[in-house]
């Protein structure tokens, strides 16, 4: 009986101090983390302004030659006005495309057409000038991802 009466106690203390245990550790993490928190949070700003400086800056060298190019087609769209989002987004539907080019809102030109990029301020479209001499419409907004380095065609 005593021995049982032993393993009982050593049992209680053992839960005991288990549960003790677990409750300072989770007390010590809850510590760590309430001391790291700002730390995370403000590398975490840090790290999403440096983010959007460096998008914001990724700008194209307006002394360079470039390149259009259209993976989906044999023609880029350039738009006579810059576009908004509502724009880029009927550029990518074909019927609405359509309905563009009607309207006179756009005009195509064939892939590895070459132009100078003259404006840039970091939105999802940049103001290009065709280099071709003989192209009727010289000045055009493009898609940021149309524009590319001479000599990276895609396969499309």
């Amino acid at each position: 009986m005593s021995e049982l009466l032993l393993k009982v106690i050593i049992i209680i203390v053992a839960v005991i101090l288990i549960n003790w245990m677990f409750w300072h550790l989770v007390g010590l993490f809850t510590l760590i983390a309430s001391l790291l928190a700002p730390f995370i949070v403000l590398a975490l700003i840090v790290y999403l302004a440096f983010r959007y400086y460096q998008l914001r800056s990724a700008r194209f060298d307006k002394r360079s030659p470039y390149k259009l190019w259209s993976a989906s087609g044999k023609a880029v769209y350039l738009f006579h006005a810059e576009p908004n989002s509502e724009d880029v987004a009927k550029i990518r539907d074909e019927l609405s495309l359509a309905s563009l080019e009607l309207a006179g809102d756009v005009f195509g030109v064939d892939n590895d057409t070459q132009v100078f990029v003259i404006e840039d301020e970091g939105t999802e479209a940049v103001k290009v000038k065709i280099v071709d001499p003989q192209a009727k419409e010289k000045i055009g907004w493009v898609l940021r991802g149309a524009v590319i380095r001479p000599g990276k065609e895609l396969s499309g």
